[in-house]
This record gives C-alpha cells, sequence and structure tokens, in this order.
C-alpha cells in the first residue's frame, strides 16, 4: 500500500503542536517520528510556515465540511455547536493545534483573504435567523463563536476543565450569549 506522506506530516504535525507548541516545530523531530528524512518533509513543504499554514487550512477545511453537513442535515446553530464540540474534543490535535496557530500567528477571518470568503458563505447559512447582519458582523461573530470552541475544548483537552455535560453546556451558554444577544 503506498503511503500518502503529506497525511502522515499533517497528522504528526498536529501531535508534535499539542505536545510541544506551535513555537517549537523541530522538522527533524516530526522526520524522526514518521520513519523520514526531514527533505522529505521539504518536498511537500517548501518551508515551517508553509506547512503549518497549509495544515490550518486542511483544518478550516475539516470544521467547514462538518458545518456545511450540519445545514445539509437541517440542523440549525445551536446544533451544529454540538456537533464541532463533539468533534473537536473526540480529535482534540486538530483543535489544539488551531487554537495554537491562530494565537501565534494572529490570523483573523474577519481580514480580507481567500479563507474570510468561505466562512463568509457558511456562517451566512448558519446565521440566517439573524437577518440584517453585515458581512463583518457575521464574521466577526463566526470568528467568536470558534474561538470558544477551540479555547474551551483546549481546556477540556489539556486537563483545566472536566469535560463533562455541565461544563459543555456553560461552555456553550458563554459562546452563545453574543449570539443570543445580537
Amino acid at each position: 500500500m503506498k503511503r500518502n506522506t503529506k497525511d502522515e506530516i499533517y497528522n504528526a504535525l498536529l501531535s508534535h503542536v499539542n505536545r510541544k507548541g506551535i513555537a517549537d516545530i523541530s522538522t527533524l523531530e516530526l522526520a524522526k517520528e514518521l520513519g523520514i528524512s526531514e527533505s522529505v518533509i521539504f518536498y511537500h513543504f517548501k518551508n515551517v510556515r508553509n506547512l503549518v499554514d497549509e495544515c490550518a487550512v486542511r483544518y478550516d477545511r475539516e470544521l467547514m465540511e462538518k458545518a456545511v453537513q450540519c445545514i445539509l442535515d437541517g440542523k440549525d446553530m445551536s446544533q451544529t455547536w454540538d456537533v464541532l464540540m463533539e468533534y473537536v474534543l473526540k480529535e482534540p490535535n486538530g483543535a489544539n493545534f488551531y487554537f495554537d496557530y491562530v494565537n501565534y500567528y494572529g490570523f483573523d477571518p474577519t481580514e480580507n483573504n481567500k479563507r474570510s470568503d468561505e466562512f463568509l458563505k457558511i456562517a451566512k447559512i448558519l446565521f440566517k435567523e439573524k437577518s440584517g447582519l453585515d458581512n463583518h458582523t457575521i464574521l466577526v461573530l463566526w470568528d467568536y463563536i470558534t474561538t470558544q470552541l477551540f479555547y474551551y475544548c483546549n481546556k477540556m483537552t489539556k486537563g483545566f476543565m472536566e469535560p463533562n455535560e455541565e461544563n459543555k453546556a456553560l461552555v456553550k451558554k458563554i459562546a452563545f450569549l453574543v449570539y443570543d444577544n445580537i
């Protein structure tokens, strides 16, 4: 069976960042973990920043696919939140990576970039009952809600907060304070 080295690098990076943080990425350690030479990593990614950016985009896409599936299934924003929370708690390396990425590099989906257009399309559908919101407000609201999701899931998966139903409900209430009052 043929190896999908790029996928393996992606998964190894998520795990690596979860253990060490995004500021301490070592391509040499990644290569050793995967049993490949460091040059293989740089064959797929021109530098470390390109590697983390591509992984962030890939994780964005995974979450967007989950959100789109919720839309197709007729779920509202509250139900979508539940699906996304369960997903990130089940697969915490991605959420922890993305949380570190956003904080370290200062990515903001409300900035004018190609990802903000994708976020906007999905967020407009998820927030359809919040009519009259302009595009910027929709993006800020989506950013706020997902930031809360990543922040509290990060706390839960790192052991700072118990991932029980009571805490999940509290986190949802916090995240939806703005949503419910806008």
